[in-house]
């Protein structure tokens, strides 16, 4: 009799915190239109701002669509230096900053809820590299096994390093992006990946200041790696706030029209990949 009771009272325990758990969530996706609510934006660094408008841009698109079924919003741009890493760490902070966008990985997708609407149709993903001048000659002929001999230049907390080295690729990790070009200047890594759309940017803003950086033109590197905006665990509504902008963008057009009108427009369709270029390709596993 009296392990049946405890039974019993097990099982009800287990059905009030499954009851419990289920009117928690309910209150963290309920919608109060009534107030103009604060999104609070990461301002990032000046070396990134062409490609940071282009993700604040679909982001307020999103939210203008959802206005009638969220309500009115305003930005915050918060103004942090930090690295990658501690910045998605900022998401589970509240009222510290809402949403950012990131490289995806398993690790992340535990940590913070993924918006999964890819925001730049596989572009982050299709690499090119930066070298020294002195260098590129050696490079523009380097086969795939010698490539993995040299020295990789990556900020230590973003999912490429993890794929580099999972493919056999050697990788000096760094704090942040200007460490890259401050560590390949100083010879201690060789090559430095940049996103296909990323890399002339790059290069026009680096010429002035470190001219003997270059790209090499005839090898790419190429694996999977979706870009997700991300959200603190707690920040339910917004998640299905942009996810349901960006559904309804996707569907008619928009969202791929504002990237054709970006400043990575010419890579959408990966044009540069001919049979000129050598294409290495890598596995994400993460």
């Amino acid at each position: 009799m009296k392990k049946l009771m405890i039974f019993i009272f097990t099982v009800l325990t287990v059905l009030f915190l499954s009851q419990l758990n289920a009117y928690a969530v309910e209150q963290q996706t309920q919608v109060d239109k009534s107030k103009t609510i604060l999104y609070k934006v990461i301002k990032g660094e000046e070396l990134q701002k062409d490609s940071l408008s282009y993700f604040h841009h679909l982001l307020i698109m999103a939210l203008d669509t959802t206005i009638n079924d969220f309500g009115a919003y305003q930005f915050e741009i918060i103004d942090y230096h930090t690295p990658q890493y501690r910045t998605l760490k900022l998401l589970n902070l509240p009222d510290v900053l809402d949403i950012t966008y990131s490289m995806t990985s398993s690790t992340r997708e535990e940590e913070f809820i993924a918006i999964k609407v890819p925001l730049l149709n596989g572009l982050f993903g299709t690499r090119r590299l930066l070298v020294m001048k002195k260098n590129k000659a050696s490079f523009e002929s380097i086969s795939e096994t010698a490539l993995k001999s040299k020295i990789a230049c990556q900020g230590m907390h973003w999912p490429d390093t993890k794929i580099l080295q999972q493919n056999n690729y050697q990788v000096y990790g760094v704090i942040d992006y200007e460490a890259n070009i401050k560590m390949l200047l100083k010879g201690r890594c060789d090559y430095f990946p940049r996103g296909i759309h990323e890399i002339d940017i790059d290069l026009t803003k680096l010429e002035s200041l470190y001219p003997d950086i270059v790209a090499v033109d005839s090898i790419i590197l190429k694996y999977h790696a979706p870009v997700y905006f991300f959200v603190g665990k707690h920040n339910r509504v917004l998640a299905t706030r942009v996810q349901q902008g960006l559904e309804e963008l996707k569907a008619n057009g928009s969202m791929r029209k504002l990237l054709l009108e970006s400043p990575f427009s010419s890579y959408v369709n990966s044009t540069e990949l001919t049979h000129q270029v050598k294409v290495f390709n890598l596995i994400n596993p993460i």
